[in-house]
């Protein structure tokens, strides 16, 4: 089950640490636990 979907629509960069992907843009800074992402291979 996929709990959340992420859309990255400006430029951002895009790194992990301690379990966190870290996405940075410009404006702001987010953090999103890694076992809270899941994908579909469509």
């Amino acid at each position: 089950m996929i709990k959340k979907s992420i859309l990255i629509e400006n430029k951002a960069s895009i790194t992990a640490k301690n379990l966190q992907l870290i996405i940075q843009s410009e404006i702001r800074q987010s953090t999103i636990p890694i076992e809270d992402i899941g994908f579909s291979n469509l």
